[in-house]
């Protein structure tokens, strides 16, 4: 390995919050230093495919207050396979690039590593991902963010469940993870958190429906567990069930369901959006007639 006189950019995987921030400094900081900056445009696929352009210091203005990231971001299935990847190193050589700076969750890190290690390539990999999921460091890139998210949008429909007396189960992201889900229910002051690293007895969500005598429920899980859970749900007492899955229910006529369908409201949103200006017809109306 010789010396490093150019370093190759690249976010990969799902955006998260301050990926731009990272981007910048990474950059500025290598050109103080003495070394030329080049962006890897949509992640590995942008190595593959050599989608590539040199930055210098106005290539990463005004960009730490925006999110996602201006590198963009894809997934690369030719990269998970060793003819994909020498590609990807012919294409790195051919632009000059002797290191790589990959911002990224698991598996943008993990493909860095095998990338090191298969054409002994310098990789410094920078945890970005809102799951909070690797090893090494207390807080990843986007993750602050995330749990502030959570934290605003429980913050806006406490109210309406105190009001209604309904129960509200916010589902959040993490995967396998359970860092926003735990800290987010503390934060907020949720009365229970269901989280990967723990089983949680279904009896107790049973307790705690009847406990405080509940009987309204929003049920938004996919669509291969909606029909069992309503039907837990209407032996536990619940009367009446908002239904964000995208299948029917199989419950009694005791159990008062509305459906809500996503896929028609952004229907109609799409259908407005791209007749605005014209006569004022929208969709629904036209459904109706």
């Amino acid at each position: 390995m010789g010396t490093v006189k150019c370093i190759g950019i690249l976010t990969s995987g799902g955006d998260a919050p301050g990926m731009n921030a990272a981007i910048r400094a990474v950059t500025r900081a290598a050109i103080y230093n003495g070394l030329q900056v080049k962006g890897i445009y949509r992640g590995y696929r942008g190595l593959v495919t050599g989608e590539i352009k040199e930055f210098k210091s106005q290539n990463v203005s005004n960009i730490i207050q925006l999110g996602g990231t201006i590198l963009k971001t894809a997934r690369c299935q030719e990269f998970t396979t060793p003819e994909g990847r020498q590609i990807a190193y012919d294409n790195m050589k051919k632009e000059g690039i002797d290191a790589l700076v990959i911002i990224g969750g698991d598996g943008s890190l993990t493909g860095a590593r095998i990338f090191a290690q298969e054409f002994d390539v310098p990789c410094i990999g920078l945890p970005g991902t809102i799951d909070n999921d690797l090893y090494g460091t207390d807080t990843t890139i986007g993750y602050d963010t995330a749990l502030n998210t959570i934290l605003d949008a429980v913050d806006k429909i406490r109210d309406t469940a105190t009001s209604h007396e309904r129960l509200f189960f916010v589902e959040v992201m993490g995967r396998d993870a359970g860092f926003l889900a735990l800290n987010g229910a503390i934060a907020s002051g949720a009365e229970a958190a269901i989280i990967p690293e723990f089983s949680t007895e279904v009896d107790q969500l049973e307790e705690f429906i009847k406990t405080h005598e509940i009987h309204v429920a929003t049920l938004t899980v996919p669509k291969k567990n909606a029909r069992t859970i309503a039907s837990q749900l209407e032996e536990w007492g619940i009367c009446a069930i908002w239904n964000f899955a995208p299948t029917d229910l199989h419950v009694s006529d005791d159990v008062c369901v509305k459906n809500v369908h996503l896929d028609e409201s952004l229907m109609t949103l799409s259908y407005n959006f791209r007749n605005r200006g014209k006569e004022k017809y929208s969709y629904h109306s036209y459904m109706d007639d």
